[in-house]
């Protein structure tokens, strides 16, 4: 998902700040920097509530700039749908 208008069941969307998706998801989110990112500061927000489900917010360093989600390991690819 990479524009608003697309909310996860708890509400969150591309363009909410860093620091809501972590309010809103609570222990269950890890924030950590972007591997692969050119933008300095970008972050991967990942939330697994159960183990085998994941969401993956990507961050410019304070907005959601995209997420996905899904079941692992599909999720984890990064490489979107084909």
């Amino acid at each position: 998902v990479d524009a608003p208008g697309v909310l996860t069941a708890e509400g969150v969307q591309v363009g909410d700040t860093e620091t809501r998706v972590l309010a809103v998801y609570g222990r269950k989110a890890i924030r950590a920097e972007h591997p692969n990112s050119p933008v300095t500061g970008a972050a991967l927000i990942t939330v697994s509530p159960d183990g085998v489900h994941r969401i993956i917010f990507t961050t410019d360093g304070r907005l959601v700039t995209s997420y996905a989600a899904g079941l692992r390991p599909a999720v984890d690819a990064g490489e979107g749908c084909a």
